[in-house]
């Protein structure tokens, strides 16, 4: 089954003609569960459901390996979905996909040489490849190499993803009490993208001027907060104006 946005309740239909027939294993009828747990959001559903599947068949199937892995990913449990994606990727060597999953696990997990490696083995098979750009692109900026990183932008499809990417790690760090690392991926983001994208500049700005209201350091907040307002995206420009009047009022009681 096959399932995108927008295609819940036609995919819903298709399900209970799946599960009505007695020719399909109920190991696989599990694992058609999983797959629609997990694209409705229910990553602790699906995960449940994709171990149950394996039990049913007796067996891992390399399909249910490769959900079990996105599960655990999307529940943040990096390690063990590495365990999965690299079991399934001894499987079936040739996924392109899988790698560039296991190359961002071990960016995330602090692995930067064994991020460049494994993205570097999905490039030898297709270095034009959507995924691989853009896996490329958040390795490269991430690692400080920004003439990479802005080689590579340029050739990703949604920069989008690259901004959201970026701004999830950075406030992961901040959150940890690794504030100065995040705040080093907000700088190379901003490094990394067209000088001439104003919109993306400004989302990350803006995200960047609130990173600084959290830790409390107002007048850099305010700052980038006014070159957000200036870039001016209509998508946080309301939001910038908004946390900037509260930045100014919280300086101005400080000083009074």
């Amino acid at each position: 089954m096959y399932l995108s946005p927008g295609d819940i309740d036609k995919a819903r239909q298709l399900k209970l003609i799946y599960f009505a027939d007695r020719r399909i294993s109920d190991g696989r009828k599990a694992l058609v569960s999983a797959r629609f747990s997990y694209f409705t959001k229910n990553y602790e559903e699906a995960k449940n459901k994709v171990i149950e599947a394996i039990h049913l068949s007796g067996a891992e199937p390399l399909d249910a390996i490769n959900m079990l892995g996105r599960c655990l990913l999307r529940l943040g449990d990096e390690i063990n979905a590495l365990k999965c994606f690299e079991k399934a990727q001894s499987i079936s060597p040739q996924n392109i996909k899988r790698l560039c999953d296991i190359a961002e696990i071990h960016l995330t997990t602090g692995k930067e040489r064994a991020a460049v490696d494994t993205i570097g083995k999905a490039e030898k098979m297709d270095a034009k490849n959507a995924d691989v750009l853009l896996t490329g692109v958040k390795i490269a900026a991430s690692t400080n190499n920004i003439q990479l990183a802005r080689k590579l932008i340029e050739q990703v499809g949604s920069k989008m993803e690259f901004v959201t990417y970026m701004n999830n790690r950075a406030i992961a760090l901040t959150k940890a009490g690794k504030t100065e690392e995040g705040f080093a991926l907000y700088r190379r983001a901003l490094e990394t993208l067209p000088p001439s994208d104003n919109n993306l500049r400004s989302i990350l700005t803006y995200n960047l001027g609130l990173a600084h209201v959290r830790t409390n350091d107002l007048s850099s907040a305010k700052s980038v907060l006014e070159e957000s307002i200036r870039l001016g995206s209509l998508l946080v420009l309301k939001r910038a104006q908004s946390l900037i009047s509260k930045v100014q009022h919280a300086m101005a009681r400080a000083n009074s």
